[in-house]
């Protein structure tokens, strides 16, 4: 009489605890995801902040806030170019 009442509760012990890993796993994915968005976001900022501070240091720009130019786009193109390198991506 107990042994299905005892089997039922085993696989279902069993099916939560395959739920909590894959919830885990979901969380762990989703952190990551969080920590390369924050990276990326920290990265453009100083980025910009170089871009601003070496534009202000040649003389070509007064005003330090950030100038939308094809020179910017080229210096963060390149910028980004070597880190892919460096990280190994094409």
């Amino acid at each position: 009489m107990f042994d299905p009442i005892v089997a039922y509760l085993f696989e279902s012990s069993n099916l939560l605890s395959q739920e909590v890993q894959y919830i885990r796993a979901e969380m762990h994915e989703h952190e990551q995801f969080l920590d390369r968005q924050q990276i990326e976001e920290e990265e453009a900022e100083e980025n910009e902040r170089a871009y601003r501070e070496t534009m202000t240091r040649l003389g070509l720009v007064h005003d330090p806030a950030p100038i939308e130019t094809d020179e910017f786009r080229q210096f963060i193109g390149a910028n980004c170019r070597r880190m892919a390198k460096k990280e190994g991506v094409q």
